[in-house]
């Protein structure tokens, strides 16, 4: 059976989504729960984020001949900082990154003081002439 999970995880607590990606990446946190219970031996996901992005709604596929309520309870016990949330069965052959959208909010922790610094850059007369096309015609 083919087990389509929706999950959320706490990023600053992991070095990305990408297994290999340093010693607490999501993705290998993952695979050991799935391992260690025998659960399933690999996963396909949605999509991957980098170190300290957080998401609420990321999407993995596994394959499995274990309950999904039971699959949830496991893993929801044994992922720190993962919570795990929704799922539905699907077909062996579908491909989570072969969804027709996906969405993406991006949310920045007081970003109001970095954004007035960094446009304080912009005020005044500039010469911008070198990002120009010449114009042919005189």
């Amino acid at each position: 059976m083919a087990l389509l999970v929706k999950f959320g995880y706490n990023g600053t607590c992991f070095t990305g989504f990408q297994k290999g990606n340093g010693n607490q990446s999501i993705e290998d946190s993952i695979l050991s729960i799935l391992r260690t219970y025998n659960i399933a031996d690999d996963l396909r996901s949605a999509a991957r984020t980098d170190r300290n992005v957080s998401a609420s709604g990321n999407v993995l596929m596994i394959s499995t001949k274990m309950q999904p309520e039971k699959t949830l309870r496991i893993l929801n016990a044994r992922g720190r900082d993962l919570y795990f949330f929704g799922y539905s069965t699907v077909d062996d052959d579908f491909n989570p990154r072969h969804c027709r959208s996906k969405r993406y909010v991006y949310v920045l922790s007081n970003p109001l003081p970095t954004f007035v610094e960094t446009i304080k850059k912009f005020e005044g007369q500039h010469d911008f002439s070198a990002y120009c096309r010449k114009d042919a015609r005189s």
